[in-house]
């Protein structure tokens, strides 16, 4: 099985990853969330509701 995936990847180069979102994801709170934790920020599930959208 290894070598399988070797000879893909010799043959057909490294693996490409897509993710694809959807305008509606911006009303999750978690992904909301999760995004402000990456620039170090612990949001409460209330202000992520009062956020506006330039927040």
């Amino acid at each position: 099985m290894q070598q399988d995936m070797l000879a893909k990847l010799r043959q057909l180069g490294p693996y490409t990853f897509f993710i694809t979102g959807s305008a509606a994801e911006f009303h999750w709170i978690e992904v909301i969330q999760v995004v402000a934790k990456q620039y170090g920020k612990h949001l409460t599930d209330q202000e992520v509701e009062y956020m506006d959208w330039n927040t």
